[in-house]
């Protein structure tokens, strides 16, 4: 199978941030019933098991990735002309392959998809480089550049806002965003397929699409029980995922950081 690499920059980070806590407590609640119900069967009387922490180091990727929630400040952009279009970045996909990126830019309060030579909705402006903080633009001939973190715009969408300050009064909605839901064949786990839950712009924020079927994390395979119960003795610890999901039978990684910087 073929595998794509993909890194993802959002932004704002908390949006993203919230949707990979779901998916973790998600995956790690469904692996916990599965490992539970596995030793009950095979070992009745057996007292309780501590896992030691695993050593195993996370899957190479094929490119080093930059963390999801970068710090603003690393990075210096060159001087360039920002584009006065009223229009916003909201979100970087960089793939290995440079014809697969895709950016998520937002107009007039809606967010729309883009890659490489698109022309942006009601605009002239069309996208001739994706890079993994910043966008390149042709405008009327002229070379432009949107910015991750410049607000052309100013605030976030209304649905955005009113979805972040729901998600800080009641936490419990995050488990309403992403379905997780265990695969199986012939007894034997297959992983878990995700798919947005009622709040489908942030679960597409987190670079999963609808009916990925996550199958490893950080090099823990999740269709083997001793692999998912070492994975589940580190959660505490995590501050990074890299997760493969199965999209259109191809491999992808999806790697995320845990630490908002």
């Amino acid at each position: 199978m073929q595998k794509a690499v993909f890194r993802l920059s959002l932004s704002p980070p908390f949006l993203a941030h919230m949707v990979t806590i779901v998916l973790l407590c998600g995956l790690g609640y469904q692996l916990a019933g599965l490992t539970w119900r596995m030793g009950e069967f095979l070992f009745p009387d057996a007292p309780p098991r501590v896992v030691a922490m695993s050593k195993k180091p996370a899957a190479p990727a094929e490119i080093k990735f930059n963390t999801l929630f970068p710090n603003r400040n690393k990075q210096e952009i060159p001087a360039a002309t920002l584009s006065s279009l009223k229009v916003r970045l909201t979100g970087v996909i960089v793939s290995s392959v440079a014809e697969d990126s895709l950016v998520i830019i937002e107009q007039g309060g809606q967010q729309n998809s883009y890659g490489i030579h698109d022309v942006i909705n009601g605009t002239t402006a069309s996208i001739v480089a994706i890079k993994e903080d910043h966008v390149e633009l042709l405008n009327g001939g002229q070379h432009e550049m949107l910015r991750l973190y410049d607000d052309a715009i100013a605030g976030s969408s209304d649905g955005l806002s009113d979805t972040r300050a729901q998600l800080l009064k009641e936490p419990k909605k995050l488990l309403e965003m992403v379905s997780i839901t265990p695969v199986n064949k012939d007894g034997a786990i297959q992983g878990y397929r995700l798919n947005p839950g009622k709040e489908a712009t942030l679960f597409q924020q987190s670079g999963l699409q609808p009916n990925d079927l996550a199958i490893a994390i950080n090099g823990f395979d999740l269709r083997i029980p001793e692999d998912a119960a070492k994975f589940m003795a580190q959660l505490s610890e995590l501050t990074q995922l890299d997760i493969t999901v199965l999209r259109d039978d191809a491999e992808k990684n999806i790697f995320v950081d845990l630490s908002i910087k």
